[in-house]
């Protein structure tokens, strides 16, 4: 998924393996041809990502192409590595676990909130990406069901036991810092989840809505965010560290 409005040019997604099994370039069988809808310096979701894996965060790789269909050229595009099970190999050294990524309806997002714990009910709004046969879902709604249900004694053991927390405050600090309009935070759009030996991880998705000028500030208040954020950031630990991570981030971009 990525922005198509205010632009001529299609994104495009390869598959190396649609019509012939094991081919590769350059280690990859996936990956995507980004427009740079609503970027006009066609860079931000290069920086972004650079910047999130200098932080430690598994983030899609990108580069750039020129390209063309036999002899028509299409333009300059932004090439971003596909999240599949390779990236979960290259990343977390597996991909055993489920690979999900957020499917938005219309311009809405899933914020993640308890639907039951019927793995039907979710079909809507995320999708597995691997292990299609098996189609278990089961870890899934455990994560849903700790982070919607639990007791609020009980959250933070339970939520840092099958999510990477720290992981994900880097993030959001970052999304909040670049003025980020297309997220989780406000859309509930554009991110992945990949369970990787019992434990969730946030990979993010889609950066050409950043380092908007125009834009207001984003709001810092918890109570305003979908679950995920607002839970997180009321747990005083984690609010501390998120701070401590949104502070960090002034040193990197006054260089």
């Amino acid at each position: 998924f990525n922005s198509w409005w205010s632009s001529v040019k299609k994104p495009i997604k390869i598959d190396l393996n649609k019509y012939k099994k094991d081919q590769k370039y350059d280690g990859l069988s996936k990956f995507n041809l980004h427009n740079g809808s609503g970027d006009p310096s066609f860079i931000r979701e290069n920086i972004s990502y650079s910047i999130l894996r200098s932080l430690g965060i598994k983030a899609p790789r990108t580069s750039y192409a020129r390209v063309s269909i036999d002899t028509t050229y299409l333009g300059l595009y932004r090439i971003v590595e596909q999240v599949d099970n390779t990236f979960l190999d290259v990343n977390f050294g597996n991909h055993n676990g489920n690979l999900y990524s957020q499917q938005s309806k219309g311009s809405a997002g899933f914020s993640l909130g308890w639907l039951g714990n019927s793995q039907e009910a979710y079909y809507a709004s995320l999708e597995l990406e691997n292990h299609e046969k098996k189609n278990d879902w089961t870890a899934l709604i455990h994560f849903l069901d700790v982070l919607n249900n639990a007791r609020e004694s009980d959250f933070r053991n339970e939520i840092v036991s099958i999510f990477d927390v720290e992981e994900y405050l880097q993030i959001l600090a970052f999304d909040i810092a670049v003025n980020n309009i297309d997220w989780y935070g406000d859309s509930g759009r554009n991110y992945y989840l990949a369970e990787v030996d019992g434990k969730f991880h946030w990979i993010p998705w889609d950066y050409n809505l950043t380092w908007r000028a125009d834009s207001k500030p984003i709001n810092l208040n918890p109570d305003d965010y979908p679950v995920l954020i607002d839970l997180l950031l009321h747990v005083p630990e984690f609010h501390d560290k998120f701070l401590q991570k949104y502070c960090g981030l002034k040193s990197i971009f006054s260089d």
